[in-house]
């Protein structure tokens, strides 16, 4: 079963949901008024799940990035360069803090990491120390080279990490 969003109906402090298809337990990631319903549920407990993404994100070069829209609150994929650091995700937002996946997370950090057929969910946090931000562009450096990263990314002044543990 594919992930969903569910929109609730808040009222007098009742949720209510109406749905067409079975669903799987659901646990509340986020608030006011939005449920994400996982495949699987996730926990802050390392998983096999987990490790084997670890394992497969180090042979990749670019993952599924969905945050919520800070406005719509409709998940919204796209492509992202990464990089690892330990069992760190890092991400350097093209457009630096213009882009509007990294305007998302600051008012959401709940995001969802795609990667060869996998999904992990998790909060990411914003990197805005210039030394930190340094640090992530030499990763992206040594990962995709300095001319396209150069080129791709003509501001990083912040960057987002998420922990994989």
């Amino acid at each position: 079963m594919a992930d969903r969003t569910v929109q609730a109906l808040l009222s007098t402090g009742e949720v209510s949901l109406s749905l067409s298809a079975p669903i799987p337990p659901i646990r509340i990631l986020a608030d006011y008024g939005t449920f994400f319903i996982p495949d699987t549920l996730s926990t802050n407990e390392p998983d096999m799940k987990t490790d084997n993404l670890k394992s497969k994100l180090t042979k990749e070069k670019e993952i599924e990035l969905t945050v919520t829209g800070r406005k719509s609150r409709k998940p919204i994929p796209r492509p992202v360069w990464f990089v690892l650091r330990g069992t760190e995700l890092l991400l350097l937002p093209v457009t630096g803090t213009s882009s509007q996946w990294y305007k998302n997370i600051l008012k959401d950090p709940l995001v969802k990491i795609t990667s060869s057929g996998q999904t992990i969910t998790g909060k990411l946090h914003p990197v805005t120390g210039k030394r930190e931000v340094a640090e992530v562009i030499q990763l992206f450096e040594k990962k995709y080279g300095p001319r396209d990263v150069k080129r791709y990314y003509p501001n990083p002044n912040v960057a987002a990490g998420l922990p994989l543990d």
